[in-house]
């Protein structure tokens, strides 16, 4: 659908995208209606019929975003900054009232287009969106009408601020969606362990990203190598690590001191330096499972890499997610023994390179 298009069929229904202030408790409540209707996440929070904590984080914790059919409110989205990079944005509470279901394309698209506009205007680079927090309609809109695709897969996720901060630990495939083409841009190398290039390059395809795997990489000295500094996200529990050398390294010790310390499930480092692969190997080697791949997070890109705090129980029960693309893999790749509450015949049991 041409932009043009979008904007005709947005006129005629008189489709609006507005931000909402968090003095309006009429709207408010409204879309505390709207979710209670369309069943909006499996992931259950009392904080969303908190009319307090919507008016303390609307603006200040995440943009709330009203859409409207003439001057009906008809769906609602949150977009929350990343910390540390004012390019990325998660997209969560997407919802749209069931009584207008049947304009769901139509608002995808306007919503789509609203946010690509102002994306241009404040530099916004990419939407993340976490699918198992994502109700089974908004889950598949966000597929086949808004274009975003899976890289990557959450096994054990505990959100430590928002709505769901204190809910117990759900898995959720991890969704991107560019706000803005890298066609002309000049190529990125990347350093990637041989074994994991596969489901990165379907990841690269998918997203329309330019990389380049590259195998010219120079033995790493540990002892002389940079150690690499880590930024600790605890929304998300995870720890970016981060250097300015091309062979910044993982130090294992200080990395645990770091795990220890602030109990982050998740680490994250850059693939654009040759000294990824050997982190990689690095944290393989004490247990961590790689689980994703982030494109264009502010400054690059990150290789995604997890290990479990016990197993989770609801793992078992959510075999849907777990018949993801990173989901089978990670239960296909050496991890069985990690995930081995899951049962891999019940996510479908097949071999990854037929998946």
């Amino acid at each position: 659908m041409t932009e043009n298009s979008v904007h005709q069929i947005a006129d005629q229904l008189e489709l609006r995208v507005v931000s909402m202030s968090p003095d309006n408790d009429l709207l408010i409540r409204r879309v505390i209606e709207i979710f209670s209707k369309s069943q909006q996440s499996t992931v259950h929070s009392s904080k969303l019929y908190d009319l307090e904590f919507w008016r303390s984080h609307i603006g200040s914790r995440f943009i709330a975003l009203n859409i409207f059919i003439k001057r009906e409110l008809v769906g609602y989205v949150s977009l929350i900054p990343f910390p540390g990079s004012s390019k990325v944005l998660f997209l969560d509470h997407f919802m749209i009232d069931p009584e207008y279901s049947e304009y769901s394309e139509e608002i995808c698209n306007g919503l789509l287009d609203h946010l690509t506009r102002i994306g241009k205007r404040r530099n916004w680079q990419a939407l993340y969106a976490l699918a198992g927090v994502q109700s089974p309609l908004a889950h598949r809109l966000l597929h086949e009408e808004m274009g975003f695709v899976e890289i990557g897969f959450c096994p054990q996720l505990y959100l430590r601020e928002g709505f769901y901060s204190g809910a117990e630990s759900h898995c959720s495939p991890l969704l991107y969606r560019p706000l803005r083409s890298e066609e002309g841009s000049q190529s990125r190398d990347i350093y990637i362990p041989e074994i994991h290039r596969e489901i990165v390059a379907e990841v690269i395809q998918s997203t329309g990203i330019s990389r380049i795997f590259t195998d010219n990489v120079e033995p790493i000295d540990s002892h002389n190598s940079t150690p690499l500094c880590y930024d600790y996200v605890h929304q998300f529990s995870c720890l970016f690590l981060s250097s300015n050398s091309r062979d910044g390294l993982i130090d294992p010790e200080s990395l645990q001191k770091s795990l220890d310390k602030c109990g982050a499930g998740y680490v994250a480092f850059s693939p654009h330096v040759p000294a990824a692969i050997r982190s990689a190997e690095i944290l393989e080697e004490r247990g961590f499972s790689f689980c994703g791949y982030l494109p264009n997070m502010g400054d690059g890109d990150y290789l995604l890499y997890f290990r479990p705090k016990g197993i989770p129980k609801r793992l078992s029960e959510d075999a849907e997610l777990w018949r993801s693309l990173f989901g089978r893999y990670m239960l296909q790749y050496k991890h069985q023994k990690v995930f081995s509450s899951i049962s891999l015949n019940a996510v479908e049991s097949k071999q990854y390179a037929s998946a």
